[in-house]
């Protein structure tokens, strides 16, 4: 059992009561009654924030890696099937038209194989080649991606998510350019 949970609800106790015993004698009961009810909402909102079972709850990510994660596309692109080149590729597709690029609205799935509709994500390169090869194919196509390309200039993650779920690891110091 944490120590600090249990400090934390003898303080809410103490803080609940006294409160209200303290309106009630200076004989403000309704305001008493709306302090325990405030209280005990505002206690409850932060012991659920800061507690989790029997242990504070820690954080997810490191606070020196940004973003935490990288999507597996580029921004409000989705993942997609495609028959390029004569096999089955995880591509990304403009479904909404937020390209100021090269990609076109992906309306008909018979497109699936054209190269205009496409958004490629090199899953035959691996480390700052297959950096530097997404941050070409973001530029060309019009679209940001969060940790690799920000419309302006490429960025420089530790790593680039793969489809199957893995992750590729690029050098730190290899920019793309």
């Amino acid at each position: 059992m944490d120590y600090w949970f249990i400090l934390y609800i003898l303080i809410a106790v103490g803080v609940c009561l006294g409160g209200m015993v303290v309106l009630i004698q200076s004989h403000r009961t309704l305001g008493g009654f709306l302090f325990v009810i405030g209280s005990v909402l505002i206690f409850v909102f932060y012991g659920l924030r800061w507690f989790s079972g029997d242990t504070l709850r820690p954080t997810k990510f490191s606070s020196t890696t940004w973003p935490p994660v990288i999507n597996l596309c580029p921004d409000f692109l989705s993942l997609y099937d495609s028959n390029y080149n004569g096999k089955t590729e995880k591509v990304c597709v403009d479904l909404i038209g937020v390209s100021t690029g090269d990609l076109q609205k992906f309306i008909d799935p018979t497109n699936s194989s054209s190269i205009k509709y496409i958004f490629r994500l090199f899953q035959d390169k691996s480390g700052s080649d297959r950096l530097k090869s997404l941050c070409q194919e973001c530029k060309d196509k019009g679209v940001t991606w969060e940790g690799i390309f920000d419309g302006v200039s490429c960025q420089d993650p530790s790593f680039i998510p793969r489809t199957d779920g893995t992750k590729d690891s690029t050098k730190a110091s290899d920019k793309c350019k």
